[in-house]
């Protein structure tokens, strides 16, 4: 479990039994100090190891067994992390022996450590963009493995093995006509070669096709029913339900068609209806 000490200066590892009794608490990292202070991360456990990244940006890996830090890059210095006010939110993808850590600005925009002692195995191009706030994740298409990451303003492919970037869409310009800047935060959905984003602040929702060799993508439907704050989405025999933003307090729940974006239902819960979604035994909670 990931939290920031009493002082709130930095970031905590503590380890539990399934009772309750606390086998170790280690400091891994600095603690955020701008907007909306806290942990960010949550521990990605691999074998026996723990990865974690803190919110200015420091990638941490730990043993599981006795919490001594293996090793630590600062991502700061490294790579010059650049960040908006909500600094570095995601959790670390690892696989292959690799952790995929996305520092974004000026030098690089996502990069691969080994996982056994930190050294950068690749590092991307530069999209020239900030952080965004979404965990990357590793998807398979026609028997093709490819990393779907996210900056501010892009949702990319890259190749895993080799960090080139083959693919980038950020085709969100009507929003502009809104007047509002999309921030991207939620993890997308991928399923049978397409990939579903959905972003609050006006971003709403999109659905993208990937090409045979997963090289390109293309647009299928966008939807203005849905656009997602900070509570993800599931997607159940073919709908996806999540829960929709027209402000920080409130946001309709609603269910759209996966193979055309129609939307389904609309439901407007009393008080403050916007939340956070998942699903077990055939039910959303």
């Amino acid at each position: 479990v990931t939290g920031m000490d009493e002082d709130e200066k930095n970031e905590i590892l503590t380890a539990y039994t399934l009772d309750g009794q606390k086998i170790y608490r280690i400091t891994y990292g600095a603690a955020w100090n701008k907007s909306y202070p806290d942990t960010r991360t949550t521990p990605t456990v691999v074998g026996d190891k723990v990865c974690l990244i803190s919110g200015p940006g420091e990638v941490v890996c730990v043993n599981a067994n006795d919490g001594k830090i293996i090793w630590t890059v600062n991502g700061k210095e490294k790579f010059g992390v650049t960040t908006n006010v909500w600094g570095v939110s995601e959790s670390p993808l690892v696989f292959d022996n690799k952790v995929i850590f996305t520092p974004c600005g000026g030098q690089t925009t996502m990069v691969a450590f080994d996982a056994s002692t930190g050294e950068t195995v690749w590092k991307t191009a530069s999209l020239n963009d900030t952080c965004s706030h979404v965990s990357p994740i590793l998807i398979t298409h026609n028997g093709i493995r490819q990393i779907i990451g996210s900056s501010q303003e892009y949702v990319y492919g890259v190749n895993p093995e080799t960090g080139k970037i083959l693919w980038q869409f950020n085709d969100w310009d009507f929003i502009a006509k809104r007047g509002m800047d999309g921030i991207i935060i939620n993890t997308p959905i991928y399923h049978n070669g397409k990939l579903f984003i959905s972003n609050a602040y006006e971003m709403r929702s999109h659905m993208l096709e990937l090409n045979n060799d997963a090289t390109a993508v293309k647009l299928l439907w966008r939807s203005n029913d849905l656009s997602v704050h900070t509570g993800g989405m599931v997607l159940i025999d073919g709908i996806i339900y999540g829960s929709n933003w027209f402000n920080n307090n409130n946001g309709d729940w609603v269910a759209l068609d996966w193979n055309t974006g129609q939307t389904r239902y609309k439901t407007a819960w009393e008080g403050r209806s916007k939340g956070s979604i998942i699903a077990a035994d055939s039910l959303l909670y």
